[in-house]
């Protein structure tokens, strides 16, 4: 069974750095410290989202799985996401942008009431302590 953090909470925007503070802990709890400076921007990013569109009542969900880590979050908004073009001038509007950067997929789903935006981020298997020993490449 894969590890699981869920959280709900509320669009206050307050309670942002309690939700921050609580999945990195979770995060270096299961080992996932390479993960944890892109899971905590994108989770960040998708909450602040959330609190600002949807309102409401806003779930959150970490399951990790074999060398993924997913990220879900729940809202009562059925408006979908989208990555809108802005001004190179804009302080806002590159949330998205930012979660797909960072993500190797993402996306979102409809729900009977509102919407989950998803994504996830992949953690790479730790190399071998012999990689890399003994191999040669073509100049």
């Amino acid at each position: 069974m894969p590890h699981q953090l869920a959280l709900a909470t509320t669009a206050d925007p307050v309670h942002l750095a309690f939700l921050r503070r609580t999945i990195k802990h979770q995060l270096a709890g299961w080992g996932l410290d390479d993960l944890t400076s892109d899971a905590m921007t994108v989770s960040g990013e998708l909450l602040a989202n959330a609190m600002e569109h949807a309102g409401g009542n806003i779930y959150a969900r970490f399951t990790v799985r074999p060398s993924q880590l997913l990220i879900e979050v729940l809202d009562g908004s059925s408006d979908v996401p989208r990555i809108r073009p802005i001004a190179s001038w804009s302080e806002r509007g590159r949330g998205l942008s930012v979660v797909q950067a960072l993500s190797a997929e993402w996306g979102y789903w409809r729900t009977p009431t509102g919407k989950t935006v998803w994504a996830v981020l992949t953690n790479p298997p730790p190399a071998s302590p012999d990689a890399g020993i003994g191999s040669s490449e073509a100049a």
